[in-house]
């Protein structure tokens, strides 16, 4: 008679399972030479090997499937395509060669996190680097942080039946393209998470928030949000909803009418953002919100705090729907960063099936967004055929 998995020591079970993630890493780092559309998903069985039986080696599963991201973020076109990386690779360029004019980022404010990162990586070979290569180490490094992390807090929050399935939703719902596209917010995004649900004082939480000022601004501005989110929607919270709706609506019209008094870059950005013209562009924004909310209710049966903070920036999202990205970049840590723990850990605990089902569904949305010209991670990826016989057949651009 065959024995049952409770009869196998837990060692043996260990082992096996460590095996199985070496063997899947290895697969993953080889078949990136030759596809790495294909490496993405083979680093996702490993994230998900090591989650369910062997979660020290998930730091080696992580970096093998940041690694798949990383060269699918960096095969993107930069130099033909609109995209804010560019903006990024001017202060690295200037930070090198002081050729470059100074680009208005590297001197805006406190928020020299970026410039900083770059010159001290200049001393470690940065400056020879393609915009293609650093796109992919800065990728690279960003995400196995902030995806490392997060797995460990995953790990000891959530049951041990349910630990495989948040950890890999948190792996699969992350967003490789907003890491490069608003690098600053992304690591500023991370340092939030760490101050709302890792960190074990005020100390450290006030340390956390003064570090994620130094990369984006909005950084203590979504902390409060979510701490107040946290508390619940009071009638207070709700009535300055309706009057910062109000005061969207009319947005357009009155930020163009300080502009053209005023003269403020920030404030004309605005302006733009909030008329028809860029109107079109707020699309995008209605699938942060639909992510939001399904994982804040299913989540509100599980831990009703972290739902709320969830729903909380779903209604902040609708409410600033007429600003393009407003909904994105006010909600990124939890919509774009760590929305897959928060979903697959509410689904897991109403219906193991459903969540199952909603896992082979995300999985198969992954691969034909990664494959096809989509406005997401696909877009990055179709420059280059999904596999070739030719071992590293999109070095050139490094």
């Amino acid at each position: 008679m065959l024995a049952s998995t409770e009869d196998i020591p837990p060692s043996r079970v260990e082992s096996n399972g460590a095996l199985v993630v070496v063997i899947a890493s290895s697969l993953s780092i080889l078949s990136s030479l030759l596809s790495p559309p294909m490496a993405l998903f083979l680093g996702i069985a490993s994230v998900a090997a090591a989650a369910r039986w062997t979660p020290r080696l998930l730091p080696l599963a992580i970096v093998c499937y940041a690694h798949a991201g990383a060269l699918i973020v960096a095969s993107h076109d930069f130099e033909t395509l609109q995209s804010d990386f560019r903006t990024y690779n001017l202060v690295r360029r200037f930070l090198c060669t002081a050729d470059e004019p100074a680009p208005g980022l590297l001197f805006f404010g406190p928020e020299v996190g970026i410039p900083l990162a770059y010159y001290a990586a200049s001393f470690l070979g940065a400056c020879s680097l393609s915009i293609n290569g650093l796109a992919y180490v800065q990728t690279l490094a960003v995400s196995s942080l902030i995806l490392i992390t997060l797995s460990r807090y995953v790990v000891v929050s959530t049951d041990e039946d349910d630990r495989w399935l948040a950890v890999t939703g948190l792996c699969l719902m992350y967003s490789f393209f907003y890491t490069s596209q608003l690098s600053r917010q992304a690591v500023s995004s991370f340092f939030v998470l760490h101050a709302l649900f890792m960190a074990k004082s005020r100390k450290r939480a006030f340390a956390d928030l003064a570090l994620a000022a130094l990369f984006h601004l909005t950084g203590p501005i979504i902390y409060l949000l979510a701490r107040v989110f946290r508390r619940g929607l009071s009638p207070l919270v709700a009535l300055l909803f309706v009057g910062l709706a109000a005061l969207v609506l009319n947005a357009g019209p009155l930020l163009e009418r300080v502009d053209s008094v005023l003269g403020i870059p920030l404030i004309g950005k605005f302006a733009f953002y909030g008329t028809d013209e860029a109107a079109g562009m707020a699309l995008s924004d209605w699938k942060v919100i639909l992510y939001l909310l399904t994982a804040g209710i299913f989540l509100l049966r599980v831990e009703r705090r972290d739902a709320q903070v969830l729903l909380g920036f779903a209604v902040l999202g609708l409410v600033m729907i007429r600003f393009p990205l407003a909904a994105t970049r006010l909600s990124l840590p939890f919509s774009s960063l760590a929305v897959g723990y928060f979903l697959f850990r509410g689904i897991a605990r109403a219906s193991r099936p459903l969540s199952l089902a909603v896992f082979a569904a995300l999985l198969i949305y992954r691969m034909i967004a990664v494959n096809t010209r989509t406005t997401d991670e696909g877009s990055l990826w179709d420059i280059y055929p999904s596999a070739h016989s030719t071992p590293g057949y999109y070095l050139q651009e490094f």
